[in-house]
């Protein structure tokens, strides 16, 4: 279970909801917080699948929320604290984007740009495609790739079938955006950070 609470600042000015008005000195003398204690718990529940790494938690539960951009913060803080104080290697935690996302990207009218950031995928992942660029970094010594294709004037990106697998790799192992025009001529941008997996279930308690 992931845990949500509040760290009240003790020494920040008060306000008393029956006066309308800020609270005085000796009305928040009174107040005796225990250091231990935390207000407005919020507990939420995941499970982890440690042979292909993958993560699955519940974001929304009556009034308990984990958005998945907070939740890819949350563990990266967590394996950044955890891999400073050890000999374990880092860690780099990728929020599922939506199985669309990539194609979204591909199927900008104008495609201008494409940038692609794959880091390296876990060595045990059962990923045909994963376990090659994995191979292909560790060969290199290399801890990501970072690579970008940009249309020639007036064109629109054609990627061929590799760019497209090494793109789908780097959804679920980094991300990827593309920046081009939509088919009224604006300007759009699509990345698979925008796009976190949401499966929505309703349960009857």
């Amino acid at each position: 279970e992931i845990y949500k609470f509040l760290n009240i600042d003790e020494t920040a000015q008060w306000f008393n909801t029956l006066k309308n008005e800020p609270a005085t000195e000796e009305e928040t003398s009174t107040i005796v917080i225990p250091k231990e204690l935390r207000p407005n718990l919020k507990t939420i529940e995941f499970i982890f699948h440690p042979h292909n790494h993958k993560l699955f938690f519940i974001n929304k539960d009556r009034k308990d929320t984990l958005s998945p951009q907070l939740a890819e913060k949350f563990f990266q803080q967590l394996f950044d604290f955890v891999c400073q104080n050890s000999d374990i290697p880092s860690v780099t935690v990728t929020a599922i984007p939506e199985k669309e996302s990539v194609e979204k990207i591909f199927l900008i009218p104008t495609l201008r740009r494409i940038e692609i950031t794959l880091a390296r995928p876990n060595p045990d992942d059962f990923e045909k495609q994963e376990r090659k660029f994995l191979k292909k970094l560790e060969k290199q010594k290399a801890k990501r790739i970072e690579t970008a294709l940009v249309a020639l004037p007036g064109k629109s990106l054609e990627p061929d079938e590799e760019t497209k697998i090494l793109a789908e790799v780097a959804a679920s192992n980094g991300k990827v955006i593309g920046y081009g025009l939509d088919s009224y001529g604006k300007s759009v941008i699509e990345s698979t950070k925008d796009k976190p997996m949401d499966t929505p279930y309703t349960v009857d308690s």
